[in-house]
């Protein structure tokens, strides 16, 4: 299913502008890929979506990098991108509200691609092998560089647009858990973002309620009931459910945390993954930041205990650096096998050329999305006033 007629914007969101393509770039290159000095034009090239420094829109560029040396280092993997994702954590990436790696570098937190060469050591791959790669940054690239840790083999014969969206599904098949029961009920935020329409697929025997911004109410399907956000979404919802929800899934954060909490039913769960309420603007604000921080309550484990609640977070970027290769390997081909069954359905909003992910990163920041949003790395579609040049 592929949505392209998206229009809804969460009204507290201010416009950024998307430039149809990137800037060229003229500030010095990460040091994760390395850039094109005076006197190595010779060498080849790729082409990567960096960020200069942390802010607007326009300190994302476009830039030619040097393409990484063969065989990779210890442990590491060369992988030829083929399709990307824009995630929410590539806009806080670029806002510098996270705690990315000292600008300039290559963006871009997910990929498909295939297997160009191996360093010693390397077991669960081999060259010409189809992977799927979560680095920390350098995905938006047209060939990385990765850690064997964050690499996973394919082997279901998938198409590569429904590959590239697997990280959605991971992100949904971590918060449902395994202890969800049939008919749960089950309130996600941001419902008709990539992450929302995934928790809804893989709970179909749950009643799932999604909150959304005014724009899209009309436009998901498949949800037990829509509330639209900016609304006294808490009111509506025990309205509907007196006793209550079993689970509140919720990446906004700030305030919404403390209304979350008071939605559950005895037993229920809160789960916090993100902080999209910090990210407000164009650039980072701290009184943004502060205020968002501030209206979080504290939570008393007295009263959760009373109320036999439970609250927990789940941050997918520091469950990766803590040697979790096999489990998310396990998920992973647990979520494949659903899609080779076609038992779930990606629901993707757009695939863009990767010259055009500024226009990507507006839409995905403006919630104007319905799904997931893809960048690729093979489309020899020229881009109209693209530039490219080397760093001199």
């Amino acid at each position: 299913m592929v949505n392209t007629n998206n229009s809804g914007k969460d009204e507290e969101t201010p416009k950024e502008t998307g430039t149809g393509n990137v800037s060229q770039e003229s500030d010095t290159p990460p040091s994760t890929a390395t850039a094109v000095g005076v006197g190595e034009e010779a060498k080849e090239q790729m082409t990567a979506v960096v960020v200069t420094s942390f802010g607007a829109l326009k300190n994302v560029k476009v830039a030619k990098r040097i393409i990484p040396s063969t065989p990779p280092n210890e442990k590491q993997i060369n992988v030829k991108v083929i399709m990307s994702g824009i995630n929410f954590q590539d806009v806080m990436a670029r806002l510098g509200v996270m705690d990315s790696c000292p600008t300039p570098f290559v963006m871009g937190s997910e990929c498909v691609g295939k297997v160009t060469g191996v360093g010693e050591g390397v077991t669960s791959v081999k060259e010409d092998d189809l992977v799927y790669c979560l680095p920390e940054f350098g995905a938006w690239a047209e060939q990385l560089t990765v850690s064997e840790n964050l690499v996973w083999k394919i082997d279901e014969k998938i198409s590569i647009e429904k590959l590239a969206s697997t990280l959605p599904y991971l992100v949904a098949d971590l918060l449902l858990g395994e202890t969800i029961l049939p008919d749960s009920k089950i309130l996600v935020h941001s419902a008709g973002g990539s992450v929302g329409l995934a928790v809804k697929d893989l709970a179909k025997n749950c009643k799932v309620i999604g909150i959304t911004s005014k724009g899209k109410v009309d436009k998901l399907e498949g949800f037990d009931s829509l509330v639209e956000r900016g609304t006294d979404y808490v009111a509506e919802i025990r309205k509907l459910y007196p006793t209550g929800v079993d689970l509140v899934l919720d990446p906004q954060g700030g305030e919404d945390c403390a209304r979350g909490i008071s939605l559950l039913s005895s037993g229920g769960r809160y789960v916090l993954f993100g902080s999209a309420n910090i990210v407000t603007g164009e650039t980072k604000s701290f009184f943004t930041m502060a205020k968002s921080w501030w209206q979080v309550e504290k939570v008393s484990p007295l009263k959760l205990y009373e109320e036999n609640k439970t609250v927990g977070g789940l941050n997918l970027r520091h469950l990766l650096k803590s040697d979790k290769k096999e489990f998310i390997g396990k998920k992973l081909q647990k979520i494949w096998k659903l899609m080779a069954e076609e038992k779930i359905q990606p629901v993707i909003d757009s695939i863009l050329n990767f010259r055009e992910v500024t226009d990507g990163m507006s839409k995905l920041h403006e919630r104007k999305n319905i799904g997931k949003i893809l960048l690729n790395f093979e489309d020899p579609k020229p881009v109209e006033n693209s530039e490219e040049t080397s760093q001199t």
